[in-house]
C-alpha cells in the first residue's frame, strides 16, 4: 500500500509535468516526506527526470524538498510541518 503522502508527492509531481514547462519568475516547491532515500530511489530519480524532460530542473522553477523518517515515525508531524 503506498502511503499518502507518497500519493501527493506524485500528484503533486504530475501536475508540474503535466504543465509543462516553467514559467519565468515562478518557483514551485514540492515537499516530499517518504521513509528514507533508500526506499523506492528509483521512483525519486524518476520524477526528477520527467520533470527534467518537460523543462522543471530541481533549483530552477521547480524545488523537490525532501524529509526522510528513518523510522522515527512519532516525528511525522514535526517533519511534514517543516515541509508546510
Amino acid at each position: 500500500m503506498i502511503p499518502r503522502a507518497a500519493i501527493a508527492f506524485l500528484l503533486l509531481a504530475g501536475a508540474l509535468i503535466s504543465a509543462g514547462a516553467q514559467q519565468p519568475g515562478k518557483t514551485y516547491h514540492v515537499g516530499f516526506l517518504w521513509e528514507s532515500p533508500s526506499v523506492l530511489p528509483e521512483g525519486i530519480e524518476a520524477i526528477r527526470r520527467g520533470l527534467h524532460d518537460r523543462g522543471w530542473v530541481d533549483g530552477k522553477g521547480v524545488v523537490l524538498d525532501y524529509r526522510w523518517a528513518e523510522g522515527r515515525y512519532d516525528h511525522l508531524d514535526e517533519l511534514a510541518a517543516e515541509l508546510g
